[in-house]
């Protein structure tokens, strides 16, 4: 039988996982108790998204092997892709017990932690980690990864130092990069200079010291360096990046078609009634986290970034119905399904909260949706200047970024298609739904703003809102470091590439650019 099991080994290394499968179940009849099978057959079924039948062979294998790190870890993990949280974040501590400094299962202990938005209640792990393997460069990454987003950015700078005098990175810098402000002396300048040009480097660390080194030269006043390097760090990151505009932009307009205004005067008695839902949505790097952070800072709201609770959900509730469809076809009683859900997942995040702000941001797209599912919930739409907008996203490296964000045409049309459906939600869902607020507009007047967002999903107003950059809650996004600082306009008509380069964005946005 350890031929069988050998063999399906073999196939499922191999990614054939229909020949796999029944190999291992031959084992598993024959010895039920085979630790090796009932763990690889659990993870094949994981691969296949069969996660009931994957969970159930993973019990019984750490059962038989309790000490067992990685059998913990890989429960964990499926546990957290069920929607089982806390069972997951019970797995993984189990798992960290007995290999406390395994740098596989800390990330992935991490990610659990940032479902449940705790994440840095992972920093204790990771300091014991450090602790106890002080060479491993991963580790130190982390810790100041995690350190980052809990606005400990000196800390943050130390560790992520410390990662690459242990072992040079490309990844490690742009870290780096993000929690230093350059003077023309830093010797990481010509380190990342000398590290870039290197004819072996792979790819990818290519790419995130080109947007290190973009960052370096914005900070010392080298603006056209700065773009030389952000614009070779796209082009690389563009090459590796399959995206068929012409269907991402045609689904945007078919939007337009599906939810009219028709849609929300017919009377439906579907969505669940709960204000609790406040979703913040718009463009990337347009002031979406100086919003949050303004939001999260009164009393009665609670923030959870940028949640995916929403797409979760939703596709559970409304099985093969893709969301543009669902104006016509989705129905009252998975219209309520889908927003009782989705007010579920979030409302055990923070029960005490009397509002709960989601800045995924491009759930600008589901907006229509929103309000089906959810008709009492409010939406806050956070715009800037178009090209200020498209140029900090092109300035940054996104490791989960949208295929448009790399090409400054792409970038714009993008923008331009984002804009249009924004400017269609604006006349067709009811009066009330969703409050346009201008980042412009914040820094120039932060009370004003702040109490039009405060008023806008139906709360007192609360002075604590304007003291946001001492509010302590950890911040996962780019922005980190800015929102806990007080409003500054340095941001504002930022320096912009000559009309040459910059053509084929102000192209693309046409009269958006004006």
């Amino acid at each position: 039988m350890s031929q069988d099991f050998q063999a399906a080994l073999a196939l499922h290394q191999q990614g054939q996982l229909d020949e796999a499968e029944p190999l291992y179940r031959a084992v598993l009849q024959a010895e039920p108790d085979h630790f090796n099978a009932l763990n690889n057959l659990g993870l094949l079924l994981a691969q296949r998204e069969r996660l009931e039948e994957a969970l159930a062979l993973t019990r019984r294998a750490a059962a038989l092997d309790p000490p067992n790190a990685e059998t913990l870890a890989n429960l964990g993990e499926m546990l957290s892709r069920a929607g089982d949280h806390a069972q997951a974040r019970a797995a993984f501590e189990k798992s960290l017990a007995v290999q406390p400094a395994n740098p596989r299962t800390l990330m992935r202990f991490i990610r659990v932690l940032r479902a449940q938005d705790r994440a840095e209640d992972a920093l204790p792990a990771l300091e014991n980690a450090s602790r106890m393997r002080p060479q491993s460069a991963e580790i130190h990454q982390m810790r100041g990864a995690l350190l980052n987003g809990m606005g400990r950015q000196e800390e943050a700078r130390l560790a992520f130092e410390r990662a690459i005098v242990l072992r040079p990175n490309g990844h490690y810098y742009r870290d780096l990069a993000i929690v230093t402000r350059f003077t023309p002396d830093n010797k990481h300048i010509a380190n990342m200079e000398a590290m870039q040009r290197h004819p072996n480097i792979p790819l990818d660390q290519a790419m995130a010291l080109h947007f290190a080194l973009g960052k370096a030269y914005s900070d010392i006043g080298e603006h056209a360096h700065s773009f030389l390097h952000q614009t070779e760090a796209n082009r690389r990151r563009r090459l590796q990046t399959q995206y068929a505009e012409d269907a991402e932009l045609a689904r945007i307009e078919k939007l337009k078609t599906e939810f009219t205004a028709e849609t929300f005067r017919a009377p439906f008695s579907g969505g669940d009634p709960s204000n609790t839902p406040v979703f913040i949505v718009g463009m990337p790097r347009s002031g979406s986290t100086l919003a949050e952070q303004i939001l999260a800072s009164h009393p009665d709201i609670a923030a959870i970034g940028e949640s995916p609770a929403l797409h979760n959900n939703t596709a559970a509730a409304l099985g093969n119905i893709d969301f543009t469809d669902t104006a016509r076809l989705a129905g009252d009683d998975r219209l309520r399904a889908a927003g009782a859900a989705y007010v579920a997942a979030v409302s055990s995040l923070h029960p005490a909260a009397k509002r709960i702000a989601d800045k995924m941001l491009m759930n600008f797209l589901y907006a229509g949706l929103i309000h089906l599912m959810l008709p009492n919930a409010r939406i806050i739409h956070i715009m800037r200047d178009p090209v200020d907008t498209c140029l900090s996203i092109f300035s940054e490296e996104f490791p989960a970024g949208m295929p448009w964000m790399f090409d400054l045409g792409e970038l714009g049309r993008f923008y331009r298609a984002y804009a249009g459906l924004m400017a269609h939600w604006r006349q067709v869902l009811p009066p009330g739904v969703m409050l346009d607020v201008r980042y412009e507009d914040i820094v120039a007047d932060l009370e004003k703003e702040a109490r039009r967002m405060v008023a806008h999903v139906g709360l007192e107003w609360d002075a604590a809102c304007l003291a946001f950059d001492k509010t302590q809650r950890p911040v996962w996004t780019a922005s980190a470091a800015q929102v806990r600082q007080p409003i500054y306009k340095s941001a504002i008509g930022r320096w912009r590439p000559d009309d040459a380069n910059l053509a084929p964005l102000l192209k693309a946005l046409g009269d958006l650019a004006a």
